[in-house]
């Protein structure tokens, strides 16, 4: 052993470092990520760093957010079980479960490319994956997994794991597309039978792509199993058995011919699911597996016939579960609100819910029962629809992913099933390093002081979603600014003495004061953090003076005085 210490640093939006610490090292956090310039908490003093004190010290590795969103500092190998590995530091990825490794003696100045993907522990994301590593007597080493501990009331604890050599035993698809057998006919796109198409209510925005898909449930021919039937949710993700398959194909509508782009497949197995990309080539007969991220210049004409220029990032085999991740039940748009919908059969031309349609197949499990009592996701252009309908049903295809209680910061809750008031978005204020802390999700009335605004309408890295999407949406911009700007405004400040309140200390300055009144929806009660819904609101005050204390609540409506 050097007795070198190894550090993960957490970025921000665009950098992961790994560094070797040393006494008096100054590794330039909060001015430079990696060797980014910071976007700028100048308020820090020293404010250049040119005036930090200690020796600065620039990264051992940097890591782009492909590789890791998370980085978790590990143990350099010294034990006797795989010789292959000594002298290397293991490290990982806490939202994807990518362990790494990289030869301990090279020097600084690294980067991804340099860095071996040892395993993956499957079932991570934001809250649920990697959070330490370990090391016995012998030097062999442990990985610790939160496994939703401290997000979940639900979950007993976190686990432990030993780092093994990965198992060989699924081996990888076909190079090509055209040998998986997935298609009958790659020409016509052609599904194999037992792949069954459907369609969802609020398509995820993906750079302006068409899409279809395919879903296939195993079977012998009747669904009469616990193993061949979905575990059926009204208003939760539901649960797939092992063997499902999901196909989604991407193309770009063009003049003369539409482009193919990409297959994507997720597929369920005993260890988990996985997700595989074929890109397809150039003149659209085939497509190709790939392993790594890739992009692809794109320069063709619409269907109107005006010039097209864009660049299409495929995602490699390691991106596919930052989206399709556990807390959000990996599957993200094969769900109650998505399917509640229309379908058409190919081969009998008759029109049916294609929940009920499932429910004809006897897949689901518990019975669907009434598809009118469910949620259902409406689409952008439904003019039938109400704006605050279009709006949700978009947040919840293209961002409850991610914002959904045990997801990430800025947590507001995007999930269609979710209140008004539960959605956690008029006039909550912002959390997460892009955003300005002094300001909130959605400014009533005021567009251009509403955040969410904001990051779906940028494109400068700090933009929402942050994978997936390089091209505004701009259906969706039209959408959301008439409904930020129609939300009427909260009314002015008001004492309130006639509501009840309990009061709680919770250690130092800080009192939680409890609203039991009764609040017709939805309520906003500002303080940080704060919580508020149809029956009780909660706000944290500094300090209580020997007369006591007011309380300001900002409010549509309440009952009672």
């Amino acid at each position: 052993p050097t007795g070198d210490i190894w550090e993960g640093d957490v970025g921000e939006a665009t950098w992961e470092e790994v560094n070797k610490v040393v006494w008096g090292g100054n590794y330039e956090w909060p001015f430079l990520e990696a060797d980014r310039v910071h976007r700028a908490r100048l308020t820090y003093e020293p404010t250049t760093i040119d005036d930090a004190i200690g020796e600065r010290r620039g990264h051992h590795i940097k890591l782009n957010r492909a590789t890791s969103n998370s980085v978790i500092g590990g143990f350099v190998y010294r034990g006797a079980l795989y010789p292959e590995l000594q002298g290397r530091f293991l490290f990982a990825d806490h939202a994807s479960g990518r362990i790494y490794s990289v030869d301990a003696a090279r020097p600084a100045g690294m980067t991804q490319d340099d860095v071996a993907l040892l395993t993956q522990l499957p079932n991570c994301s934001s809250g649920f994956g990697i959070a330490s590593f370990a090391t016995d007597a012998a030097g062999e080493i442990y990985v610790v997994k939160l496994d939703g501990v401290n997000v979940n009331d639900d979950r007993e604890g976190g686990t432990i794991h030993r780092v093994v050599p990965e198992d060989a035993s699924n081996p990888d698809p076909p190079a090509r597309l055209s040998d998986l057998g997935a298609f009958a006919d790659l020409e016509t796109l052609t599904a194999a039978p037992g792949l069954r198409p459907y369609t969802v209510n609020t398509p995820l925005w993906s750079d302006g792509a068409l899409k279809r898909r395919w879903l296939a449930v195993p079977n012998d021919g009747a669904h009469d199993t616990a193993a061949e039937r979905i575990d059926f949710r009204p208003d939760a993700p539901w649960g797939f058995p092992v063997g499902t398959v999901m196909m989604k194909h991407f193309e770009l509508a063009a003049s003369p011919a539409p482009i193919r782009l990409e297959t994507r497949f997720m597929v369920y197995t005993e260890a988990g699911p996985y997700g595989v990309t074929y890109r397809w080539d150039d003149d659209g007969a085939d497509a190709v597996l790939l392993t790594g991220r890739e992009t692809r210049d794109l320069a063709y004409l619409d269907p109107a016939g005006d010039p097209v220029e864009q660049v299409w990032t495929f995602p490699g085999r390691d991106d596919c579960m930052q989206c399709h991740n556990p807390v959000a039940g990996t599957a993200l748009g094969v769900n109650t609100q998505q399917l509640n919908a229309p379908w058409t059969d190919a081969d009998t031309g008759e029109i049916m819910n294609q929940i009920e349609a499932l429910d004809a197949l006897d897949a689901l499990r518990p019975r669907p029962g009434d598809v009118e009592d469910l949620p259902r996701s409406v689409a952008l252009d439904d003019d039938g629809a109400t704006p605050t309908a279009r709006v949700f049903s978009y947040l919840d295809a293209n961002c409850a992913g991610c914002h959904r209680p045990a997801g990430v910061e800025g947590a507001f809750d995007a999930r269609l099933v979710a209140d008004f008031a539960a959605h956690r978005l008029v006039n909550q204020r912002n959390e997460g390093e892009n955003s300005d802390p002094a300001g909130v999700v959605v400014a009533p009335g005021d567009v251009a002081a509403s955040e969410l605004y904001r990051r779906d309408a940028a494109d400068d890295g700090t933009q929402m979603p942050p994978l997936g999407r390089s091209l505004l949406d701009p259906a969706w911009l039209a959408t959301l600014e008439p409904w930020i700007r129609d939300l009427a405004p909260p009314p002015p400040w008001q004492a309130r003495p006639a509501v009840e309140v309990g009061v709680a200390t919770t250690g130092g300055a800080w009192t939680r004061v409890a609203f039991t009144q009764r609040w017709e929806d939805p309520v906003v009660v500002v303080g940080a953090p704060s919580y508020a819904d149809a029956t009780a609101a909660a706000v944290r005050v500094r300090g209580v003076g020997p007369d006591g204390f007011e309380v300001r609540v900002a409010r549509f409506a309440c009952d009672g005085d």
